[in-house]
């Protein structure tokens, strides 16, 4: 083979490897921002749900971690259930349980958390800056919606929940103390509301 058609051949494999690099940048930067699309209807991956208010922003889990990092004011608010909470949770500065829904121990009934919108009110002012997690499913979306409906201005759902927070390798805890765990916030906004 020509001496030429061998240097020629290793640039084309040399910008064949960097266009493939890329592209699959690229393409996984399309695939973490499909999330934050400003339209009337959104999918989020992999999660397949729909969003039908147009103010409702899903943050994939990189964007809530920055979030989170970045802004001291910004609030993770985990909205599974106390057990599942208490099992592993995303670590971050501020970090809080308040389930949106119970799920009856023996038939697995969803039970809507009566109190939810009293804790969150106690809790938080309505210009507050949250995130609200779950474990993948619309559970953090049905919560934004219904904090979007009570006159909250500054709400975001994270995309794929904690499953997704662990992929990336994101720290979790454990940590349920006092001001963390949903009873140490239900108990003061019970009897504030008095």
């Amino acid at each position: 083979m020509d001496q030429s058609c061998i240097i020629t051949w290793k640039r084309w494999m040399s910008v064949r490897s960097w266009v493939l690099r890329y592209t699959r940048l690229m393409v996984r930067r399309l695939y973490l921002n499909v999330a934050v699309v400003r339209s009337s209807h959104r999918w989020s991956p992999p999660s397949l749900f729909w969003i039908d208010k147009m103010t409702t922003t899903i943050l994939n889990p990189l964007e809530a971690f920055a979030v989170l990092e970045d802004d001291e004011q910004a609030t993770y608010v985990d909205v599974r259930a106390v057990a599942e909470f208490a099992v592993r949770h995303p670590k971050a500065a501020n970090v809080i349980n308040i389930p949106f829904v119970f799920f009856h121990p023996t038939t697995k009934e969803i039970h809507p958390n009566a109190s939810f919108l009293l804790v969150v009110n106690d809790v938080f002012q309505k210009s507050a800056r949250i995130i609200l997690g779950a474990d993948g499913g619309t559970r953090a979306v049905d919560a934004t919606k219904t904090l979007l409906d009570d006159g909250f201005t500054n709400v975001s759902a994270m995309s794929q929940g904690h499953q997704g927070w662990e992929q990336f390798n994101f720290p979790t805890t454990a940590d349920n103390r006092p001001g963390v765990s949903y009873v140490s916030l239900l108990t003061p906004a019970k009897r504030r509301k008095k």
